[in-house]
């Protein structure tokens, strides 16, 4: 066991270098009728820690998949990548084009028996099927855990603000 260091001042040298360098990240679009997007993003900095980033990873995954074979009026943009610098990078990578973005989520800490589904993604005939789709997921995500999960609606139809 390590001694702590006793309180006081001290002088920290980060010795770092500012270069050209890449940064991975993964990216897939569900195209619906309009132009405008909801932007769901979980990070891959941690993917050994199943309830950080692993269960966000996992359940957008799974969202994505399920989106594939419906016909909904708005995109669905997934973001897959580092925390914090992934999003920056690709918000800036992508300026010309953020006006598209009406709707985010980061899904993170999901999976400790509370899943944070968009069971009402956007309250309309076409995305319909995507609320009771992403209901569909819940259950099968509880049956697969083998434990009990919550289902936390988020609306965001602005429509339908009081």
């Amino acid at each position: 066991m390590s001694a702590a260091l006793p309180d006081g001042d001290y002088e920290v040298l980060i010795d770092s270098t500012l270069a050209d360098g890449t940064l991975t990240y993964g990216e897939y679009l569900h195209r619906g009728e309009s132009e405008d997007e909801f932007l769901l993003t979980a990070h891959i900095c941690h993917p050994s820690l199943a309830n950080d980033n692993c269960s966000g990873l996992a359940l957008l995954t799974i969202l994505a998949e399920h989106l594939r074979s419906l016909h909904t009026r708005l995109s669905y943009r997934f973001l897959f990548s580092p925390g914090t610098i992934g999003p920056v990078s690709w918000l800036a990578a992508n300026e010309a084009n953020l006006g598209r973005i009406k709707h985010g989520l980061v899904v993170a800490g999901v999976g400790d028996g509370l899943v944070a589904l968009a069971d009402a993604i956007v309250v309309d005939s076409l995305d319909a099927d995507v609320a009771v789709g992403t209901s569909r997921l819940a259950v099968a995500a509880q049956e697969w855990c083998g434990t009990e999960i919550g289902i936390v609606s988020i609306t965001t139809d602005r429509r339908h603000d009081g």
